[in-house]
């Protein structure tokens, strides 16, 4: 069996590094259960895009993917809310 450190080792350089990437706190993060699969992929790429920025500062195309990401949250919320609201109108 392998160890968490060594199956990283085996993935994409950034990985190489040995030191804590976003995945590792993903790895001991239970999402909340309301949560649909985008929504959760949604929020960790914007974890992995404003993560990244930290060692390569700051850059229009990674702020855009986050805010992109965060456009696509909401627009689903809203979604969400809007058929809640006509299921209590019904």
């Amino acid at each position: 069996d392998m160890t968490w450190d060594e199956v990283k080792q085996k993935g994409s350089r950034h990985y190489k590094t040995g030191r804590v990437e976003p995945i590792d706190l993903l790895k001991h993060t239970k999402p909340d259960a309301s949560l649909t699969a985008l929504d959760i992929k949604a929020l960790t790429d914007c974890i992995k895009y404003a993560y990244r920025m930290l060692t390569t500062g700051v850059n229009f195309s990674d702020c855009d993917k986050i805010i992109h990401y965060i456009e696509m949250i909401r627009v689903c919320l809203q979604e969400k809310t809007t058929i809640n609201v006509r299921t209590l109108d019904a």
